[in-house]
Formats: C-alpha cells, sequence, structure tokens
C-alpha cells in the first residue's frame, strides 16, 4: 500500500507467508478483519504507519501475529495526530509453527493498543527488541500456559526498549511475567493488573 490505503472487512486467510504486508506506507488503515491460518506473520509492517481501527481477528498464524519492525507505527485507534474509538481487536493462537509471539516489534518502532486482547501465543504475548516504544490502554496480554509452564512472558523488553502501561479504569491486565532483559529497557504507568513477577525497572 502506499499514501493512503484500506482493507475492510476480508477474510484473510492460508496464504503460503504472511497475511498482510505494509511496506514504506502511509496512513494504511485496517478494520474488521480476520487475518489466520498463514504460514507466516498475520500482519508485518515495516517502514510504514498503519492504523487498525478494531474488529479485528488476527489468529493462528505460523509465525507472530503482528510484526512491526524498521522503525514502523501501528496505532490501534487513537494516536500519531488521529483521534478515533476503535473496536476490540483479538490477537491469538499465533507462533504454532514458528514459534511466534502475540506482537513483536524491534528497530526503533511504536506500538499504541488501546483495546485488545492478546493471548494463547506460542511464545511471548508481547516481545520487543532494539529501542522499540509500546503504550497499551484497556488492553489484556496473557502468556501461554501448557501443563502449569508458561511458554514464554506476557510482555518481554530487550536492547532499550518500554512500555507504557496507562492508568485504568481498568489497568491494563498482564497475566504472567513483565521481564526486562537488561537495564535499558524500562515499564511506566500503573502496573497494578500484573499477575506475575516483574523485573523492570520503572521510569
Amino acid at each position: 500500500m502506499t499514501d493512503l490505503g484500506a482493507a475492510l472487512g476480508n477474510v484473510i486467510r492460508s496464504n503460503g507467508g504472511d497475511g498482510i504486508d505494509i511496506f514504506q506506507a502511509s496512513n494504511a488503515l485496517h478494520f474488521g478483519n480476520t487475518v489466520e491460518q498463514n504460514s507466516g506473520t498475520g500482519l508485518f509492517v515495516a517502514r510504514a504507519t498503519a492504523r487498525m481501527l478494531g474488529g479485528h481477528t488476527i489468529q493462528n498464524n505460523g509465525n507472530h501475529g503482528i510484526w512491526v519492525g524498521a522503525g514502523a507505527s501501528l496505532y490501534q485507534g487513537a494516536g500519531g495526530g488521529f483521534t478515533l474509538t476503535p473496536s476490540h481487536d483479538t490477537i491469538t493462537g499465533n507462533g504454532n509453527t514458528s514459534g511466534g509471539s502475540g506482537v513483536y516489534s524491534n528497530g526503533t518502532s511504536v506500538v499504541e493498543l488501546t483495546d485488545a486482547t492478546i493471548s494463547d501465543n506460542a511464545r511471548h504475548g508481547i516481545w520487543a527488541r532494539q529501542q522499540v516504544s509500546i503504550r497499551l490502554a484497556r488492553t489484556t496480554v496473557a502468556v501461554r500456559v501448557v501443563n502449569g509452564t508458561p511458554t514464554g512472558n506476557a510482555i518481554d523488553l530487550a536492547l532499550g526498549s518500554n512500555v507504557d502501561l496507562t492508568a485504568g479504569p481498568p489497568p491494563v491486565g498482564v497475566q504472567g511475567d513483565l521481564h526486562c532483559a537488561d537495564a535499558s529497557s524500562h515499564v511506566s504507568g500503573d502496573v497494578s493488573g500484573l499477575t506475575g513477577a516483574n523485573d523492570c525497572t520503572s521510569f
């Protein structure tokens, strides 16, 4: 997509690679899509700005549910100069082939989710590395548990990444551990919805 593109109300299923790729685009809009059972990542965004207006189900893709990288920005509803009210997005059951996470981001990217459930993905709920900025509100992030053992962390940060858990109501639900792999990664905001361990430094 280039400049402004929109994908509305589609079922994107069973592709041999990714479900949706957005590369070098500006303000690509997505609403009400079901992206499932693709061999690669459900939604891949690189060197682009994309907006999810809600109503998505991103599930059972072979790699990550969503991958945001190479300086890209992904906003759900409001953010980045837009004022929009999103409906709920569900990101679940991804990574069963390649060990992916619900949301993976790298390379100085920005991810803002304001109404989502991220659960039961193969590795982490959210995995951010290399100076990624994540902001969550009215969102639940839960790690997959198999035979009583988590398969990863609810949120995993590394290499100068940070997450802002916006104060509620309700607080952001983090069902599992919040882990920072190094001292340059941080958490800010309201951690009262965290049910697991937290080894991140607050700022």
